[in-house]
């Protein structure tokens, strides 16, 4: 029997007796009903049925290759990158600052 028959039982046995505790629990079977003995044998039963019919095992087809990890930089270069970075943002907002005083102090023309 391939799949897994072991699983099947255990899982089959604790869903038939939690099924039947329930059952019993909300009123719906009496204690002496023979039911709450049935019930985890047709999860057993169950539980092998649907081990030896699951698809269990590899899938017929292989899953794409994902794409390599990037390098990782080591902590002199990260630090130095971090460095040009922060300097390339502070001359880019005195840019942007300049650019808005020279807007602001423009006098409007008359046409």
């Amino acid at each position: 029997m391939k799949g897994r028959p072991i699983l099947g039982v255990i899982t089959g046995f604790l869903f038939g007796l939690f099924l039947g505790i329930t059952l019993f629990l909300y009123g719906v079977i009496p204690l002496s009903s023979d039911m709450l003995w049935i019930l985890p044998l047709l999860g057993i039963l169950l539980g092998l049925i649907m081990a030896a019919w699951a698809p269990f095992g590899k899938s017929a087809e292989p899953a794409p290759a994902s794409a390599p990890a990037p390098v990782a930089a080591t902590s002199e270069e990260a630090s130095t990158d971090a460095t040009e970075d922060d300097a390339s943002d502070e001359e880019k907002a005195a840019g942007d600052e300049s650019a808005a005083n020279e807007e602001a102090t423009a006098e409007p023309t008359a046409e």
